[in-house]
């Protein structure tokens, strides 16, 4: 079976068992400036 067969077997699969896709956009740790981001969302003053 070639992997795109497999890859649709497996999406038609999910909904059946109640599972919902879903493609989300994470922010990227490595960027310059993320760890001064997390802290001004979060509210954190050392």
């Amino acid at each position: 079976m070639c992997n795109r067969n497999r890859v649709q077997d497996y999406r038609t699969k999910l909904p059946k068992a109640g599972v919902t896709f879903v493609h989300m956009w994470i922010p990227d740790a490595s960027a310059p400036g993320f760890p001064a981001e997390c802290l001004r969302q979060s509210g954190y003053n050392p």
